[in-house]
């Protein structure tokens, strides 16, 4: 009963999530099994199971919500490193092709020969997470004003390793937002491109 009480306060008071209410009885309902086994008295055993499962659901709510923001900065983590490598293998092609930004329907292809293989954004949906930004499509890096400011790859939804596209596009898997692989080769987390002072054109 006093578990159930303390759920429902946690509940209307902080930001739970179902895994941490989840935890916090799991770890009640094993230590009271032990104190049952130890003690036949049932008022002073009672007591102490109402005592460990309130603590078990605030140190929960304590808890509980910073693993979830840890996991949740790993995947944002994890994709942004995997757009980095991804823009890095994309200008070693650039190196072996004049100076041109592969034709978008095939970037993957591309850059697949200089290292990386799929790699997938832990928030995706879908077989792949990334595609390729059409305006740069066979286009020469020599003329992009802002490599550091232009969309290379950009976050998408998509069952193909070549996928490309346009703003219209692109997949906020991250909250409200998502990260952009620029042709400088780093990446930039943003709620949109125009808010991020990202270009689509070069």
């Amino acid at each position: 009963m006093l578990m159930a009480i303390g759920a429902l306060a946690l509940s209307k008071t902080t930001n739970y999530t179902p895994g941490s209410v989840f935890c916090g009885a799991g770890v009640a309902v094993l230590l009271c099994a032990a104190l049952i086994s130890k003690r036949g008295d049932r008022f002073q055993t009672g007591w102490r199971i109402g005592g460990i499962g309130m603590l078990s659901f605030c140190m929960g709510g304590v808890f509980g919500p910073a693993f979830v923001s840890s996991r949740v900065a790993n995947s944002m983590a994890t994709c942004r490193l995997n757009l980095k490598q991804l823009c890095t293998a994309v200008q070693i092609y650039l190196n072996d092709s004049d100076d041109h930004f592969p034709p978008a329907g095939k970037w993957f292809t591309a850059a697949q020969r200089y290292g990386p293989s799929n790699l997938t954004c832990p928030n995706a949906s879908s077989p792949y997470s990334y595609a390729m930004n059409d305006a740069l499509s066979s286009f020469s890096s020599l003329n992009i004003a802002e490599p550091n400011h232009t969309i290379l790859l950009f976050e998408m939804n998509t069952q193909g390793p070549n996928a490309h596209g346009s703003e219209q596009d692109v997949d906020n898997r991250h909250g409200k937002g998502s990260f952009y692989g620029l042709t400088d080769a780093s990446a930039k987390f943003g709620r949109s491109a125009k808010e991020s002072k990202l270009r689509w054109k070069p």
